[in-house]
């Protein structure tokens, strides 16, 4: 009974292991496939612009995610707007998962269409998951003109640290 019992355990233990081993492996798989996806600039098709769609042109391109209520974001684009000098060949796509009104509003507010080459889209929860994978807010993506990934951001950054990844190219 008591070798029975020792099997049962050991079984259990080895179990749990195989699960927890093959459970990690998928998480790292994942996060490797989004890494890969996220190399290139995503199609212009892919998001709801909210105005107009980004024209080509032959500029670094920076995808910010955010959220109109999220205090870091806020204080990204008052920092953006009070350098936009500083952006002014630079694509600025501001993509969030709230309403186009709410975003509209934002985008007045910190007076983001006073920018050029800024363009604001929607884009739901569920398709930010199939195409960047599981992101932050304020969630920042630095591409350069030929649509590389120079640089990806987590949290609020600083307008000099954008600044920096755009002129490294």
């Amino acid at each position: 009974m008591k070798k029975l019992l020792l099997f049962g355990i050991l079984f259990l233990i080895l179990t749990a292991i195989i699960y927890f081993t093959y459970s990690s492996y998928q998480k790292i798989e994942e996060k490797r496939f989004y890494a890969q996806q996220v190399r290139q600039l995503p199609q212009v098709s892919t998001f709801e612009w909210i105005g107009y769609n980004p024209k080509p042109n032959k500029f670094a391109t920076i995808i910010l995610f955010f959220h109109p209520e999220c205090e870091h974001c806020q204080y990204e684009a008052q920092a953006i707007t009070e350098n936009q000098e500083e952006f002014e060949h630079v694509n600025l796509w501001w993509i969030s998962i709230a309403d186009s009104i709410v975003i509209d509003t934002f985008a007045q507010r910190y007076r983001l269409k006073s920018l050029p080459n800024t363009y604001l889209a929607h884009l739901d929860a569920t398709k930010v998951e199939k195409v960047f994978g599981s992101i932050s807010i304020p969630h920042i993506f630095i591409y350069d003109d030929k649509h590389h990934l120079q640089k990806e951001f987590k949290g609020e950054t600083k307008v000099e640290a954008l600044l920096k990844y755009l002129h490294t190219q």
